[in-house]
Parts: structure tokens; C-alpha cells; sequence
């Protein structure tokens, strides 16, 4: 069972910080920001973690599945559109994640839910909607993520029929994974100059992906921040060049990895400088 404080739903504390009418005021509410924030990332850590345990006690069933649906009582609604993208990436397969919709509407449950490219969601609860009329009490989105309201008594049902229309609209070969590279950037290409020329010719987005680059560096150094994600000191010949790679254990022993990286500008510290954040890593020594 969760506990879950209601301030997690309240937006006024940033727009009180930032009208604070004192340095104390302001940092009391920066504080409890802090706090809040911390809260909601252990909750997110534990749901994310709760829905990988369900998709593992499914795993008989699991690979034959094209849609997936997760749901478990005292999940909280602000955090289940991170629940289904964390899954969707694990498991390479549209997701959809419930959490109770609260006592404005004890009987229903509210989904949100998180696509792969070769499938649009909203399209596939528009369908759904029209072979089982009733079945969803109202549903919007676009391509990639989409939410929707459902009876609790639905839910079985409506998780076999969100299978079966993925089954029908995604081709199998989506479910494969597949990562397409711009190809590989030399020493000198790495740069900061680079970055910002990309970064400049965006937007980027569905149908026209930011450019993703591969190859392979050896590891100078490598430690852990913000509790998940690997910080990396890579050498590509003479060039050495910080890298991130989000939600990405430590790698013990390995001295070369293949990466697919995208090149940004981490303007963190008091000087900006270039960052490769990692999509995929493959150790190699």
C-alpha cells in the first residue's frame, strides 16, 4: 500500500517560491519542494518497480503480448505516465499504466499510456472505442502517449481488447529491437560547436528524430550520480569527452564500450561544455 501525501498534487508551492517575498520564505518553500520532489521519485522508483514485477509474474504470456496493461490498487495517478514509459522501454511494447481514478469516481480507473513509434496510440483507443462501445468513459492523445478513463469492472477486458488491437495495427518486426545510428563522429567532430548546430537545427520530434551517433570509446572513468545514471569519462583516440548515461548501472571491470549517443551541451557547471548522453551501451572489454 502506498502513502502518499496530497501535496504531491500541488502545484502552488513552486509559484509560492517564486513570488516569496523573502530569502527565508522562499527557502523554507525550496525546502519543501525538495522534499517533495525526493517523495515523488522513491514513489516513482516503487511503482516502476511494481509494474516490471507484474509484467515478470505474466512472463508465460508476456512475449506473446502486443499491448501491454499494468494496474495496482493505491498507485497514484501522477506518476503512471512515468510508469509506462519506464516499462514501455523495457519491454519494447505499447503500455498502459492504471491507477485509481479517487473518490470523485471510486468506479473508474485512469490510464495513461506510452507508444513505440510504429503505433498510434490515441488511433488504437479510438478503435477500441468504436468495436466496444461503452468500454472507455472518455480517452485523448496524440501518437506516443495518450490517457483514458475506464470502469474498474472493465479492466480485463479492455486489457485483452488493447491486445488484440495492437496486435492488428503494429507490424510483428516493431517489437524487435531496432536502433538506427547516424553513423559514426570522428575525434575532432566531437566538439561543443557541433552540439549547438544541431541542437539549433530542432526541433526535433516524432517522424524526425534528433540525430543519434555510434561508436566506440574506452572508459577513463566512471561513477555514480543522482543515486541511477552512470557519469563517464570517455577517450575516442586523442579526444576525451564527458558522457551521461541515464538509469545505467555501474560497469565493473570494463575498459571499452560501444555507445549510441546523441551530442548536448551540459550547461550545468559555471562553463558549458559538451556532453554525450548515452541511449545504448554495449561493453566490449
Amino acid at each position: 500500500m502506498y502513502e502518499i501525501d496530497l501535496r504531491l498534487d500541488d502545484m502552488t508551492l513552486g509559484i509560492r517560491c517564486l513570488l516569496a517575498r523573502s530569502k527565508d520564505e522562499a527557502m523554507s518553500l525550496a525546502r519543501a519542494l525538495d522534499e517533495l520532489n525526493r517523495a515523488r521519485r522513491e514513489l516513482e522508483q516503487e511503482m516502476v518497480r511494481d509494474a516490471e514485477l507484474i509484467v515478470a509474474g505474466h512472463r508465460t504470456d508476456a512475449a506473446d503480448r502486443f499491448g501491454v496493461c499494468v494496474y495496482e490498487p493505491g498507485w497514484h495517478q501522477g506518476v503512471i505516465g512515468i510508469v509506462a514509459g519506464r516499462l514501455r522501454e523495457k519491454v519494447n511494447r505499447p503500455v498502459i499504466a492504471f491507477a485509481d481514478a479517487g473518490h470523485q469516481a471510486p468506479d473508474e480507473l485512469k490510464g495513461s499510456a506510452r507508444s513505440v513509434p510504429e503505433l498510434h496510440v490515441r488511433d488504437v483507443l479510438d478503435a477500441i472505442a468504436t468495436r466496444h462501445p461503452g468500454m472507455l468513459v472518455k480517452f485523448g492523445g496524440h501518437a506516443m502517449a495518450a490517457g483514458l478513463s475506464i470502469k474498474r469492472v472493465h479492466y480485463q477486458r479492455f486489457a485483452k481488447a488493447f491486445d488484440a488491437e495492437v496486435r492488428q495495427q503494429l507490424p510483428a518486426h516493431a517489437l524487435e529491437r531496432t536502433l538506427l545510428t547516424d553513423g559514426a563522429l570522428e575525434g575532432g567532430d566531437l566538439s561543443l560547436d557541433v552540439a549547438r548546430q544541431l541542437a539549433n537545427a530542432g526541433p526535433w520530434g516524432q517522424a524526425f528524430p534528433e540525430p543519434l551517433f555510434q561508436g566506440e570509446f574506452d572508459i577513463v572513468s566512471q561513477r555514480v550520480v543522482g543515486e541511477h545514471h552512470l557519469k563517464l569519462v570517455l577517450k575516442l583516440g586523442a579526444r576525451v569527452v564527458d558522457g551521461i548515461a541515464f538509469r545505467q548501472p555501474p560497469l565493473p571491470n570494463v575498459r571499452r564500450v560501444c555507445v549510441a549517443y546523441r551530442v548536448a551541451e551540459n550547461d550545468y557547471g559555471e562553463l558549458p561544455t559538451l556532453q554525450l548522453v548515452v541511449e545504448h551501451l554495449i561493453a566490449l572489454a
